[in-house]
């Protein structure tokens, strides 16, 4: 999952390990299989087909936007909004059958490219933690969507009870990779914003037990296989991410959850 590893409006770190896997090699290859998976699932619960215009949100270098293209047939259907420029023009240069638009998520009001567009399903995989108003990109979203669209994306909790120094100390890591601190609530909490953003038939699916151990150990094994490829300062980015992986899956439950929203827009 994390295919965060994923996007940015999403954080460098996490659109670097969506977009720059090397390919050939074995743990490369199944966290690509990893994060189509995630990409499927969220498909499924916004129950995406063939006739829809659809907004994918912090969408990194669009590997989810291809994905969901060919898998669709949504070929110039899909537009995908990112703050990076970078990447932007990196997904332009992959996949012209993609719309790329630099973008804020929590803006997308303003984003000129936007300006009369409506969508049938707006998706943020893996994105959502990173955008510095969150609830401001349901209300948006909401907007953008006609009567009967879907808002599905995937996204971190925090589970019931998590206080003291153990919430403490998440606020400082979540902090370090470019995640607001007010992002860090509750399943409930997050239900009650998206409902509050005007979505009914509002829905969550946990999905943390595939996600970070998975990831933790995609993360060792890749640092091992690139070995002096990578800088000293990604080894340590990397390594630093993984065992915070295992640290927040040390517990029952973890310090963290993984989970997918899926809300609708009343017809």
């Amino acid at each position: 999952s994390s295919s965060s590893s994923s996007s940015s409006s999403s954080s460098s770190s996490s659109s670097s390990s969506r977009c720059c896997c090397c390919s050939s090699s074995s743990s490369s290859s199944s966290f690509v299989q990893a994060c189509e998976r995630l990409a499927s699932l969220l498909a499924k619960e916004a129950s995406l087909c063939f006739e829809d215009r659809l907004l994918d949100v912090g969408g990194g270098c669009g590997d989810a936007a291809h994905f969901w293209t060919s898998q669709y047939d949504l070929v110039e259907r899909v537009t995908s909004v990112n703050l990076s420029a970078e990447q932007c023009a990196v997904g332009r240069q992959r996949f012209d059958c993609v719309q790329f638009v630099v973008g804020d998520a929590s803006s997308l009001a303003s984003i000129e490219e936007l300006q009369s567009c409506t969508f049938d399903k707006v998706i943020a995989l893996d994105a959502c933690y990173h955008f510095e108003a969150r609830t401001e990109f349901f209300a948006q979203s909401f907007d953008l969507l006609e009567k009967g669209g879907k808002l599905v994306l995937s996204d971190i909790v925090l589970p019931p009870g998590v206080g003291g120094w153990k919430l403490a100390l998440l606020r400082v890591l979540v902090g370090g990779f470019h995640m607001p601190t007010r992002n860090l609530i509750t399943q409930a909490e997050y239900l009650a914003q998206l409902e509050s953003s005007g979505f009914h038939q509002v829905r969550a699916k946990e999905i943390t037990a595939s996600v970070y151990r998975p990831l933790s150990c995609f993360l060792e094994k890749h640092i091992s296989e690139l070995g002096t490829l990578l800088s000293a300062t990604t080894r340590a980015k990397f390594l630093i991410f993984a065992a915070l992986l295992r640290w927040i899956t040390s517990y029952q439950p973890p310090l963290l959850g993984y989970v997918v929203f899926s809300c609708q827009k009343p017809l």
